[in-house]
């Protein structure tokens, strides 16, 4: 914050759940200091989930729900490769 360097916050390559969470965080971002965000899901055949941030005319905000706002869609996911308790 001390050098004023402008940043972009994106998740390259990411699914809708990824760039979700970039949404969050450059929304959370003080704008004097974001420069950008960008979402990649787009660019992919696969939709992982339902809801997210979306673009919506060009703009795009981070669900105003609880938690990260995105419903898994576990079917088009799969069987976790690995589970961690």
């Amino acid at each position: 914050m001390e050098r004023g360097i402008r940043m972009n916050i994106e998740e390259t390559g990411g699914s809708i759940i990824a760039d979700t969470g970039a949404v969050h965080l450059a929304q959370a971002t003080p704008r004097m200091f974001l420069r950008a965000t960008w979402l990649c899901h787009e660019m992919l055949t696969v939709d992982t989930a339902t809801g997210g941030a979306r673009n919506q005319g060009g703009k795009t905000y981070a669900p105003d729900v609880p938690g990260l706002g995105v419903e898994p869609k576990m079917d088009v996911l799969g069987e976790p490769i690995a589970v961690y308790e």
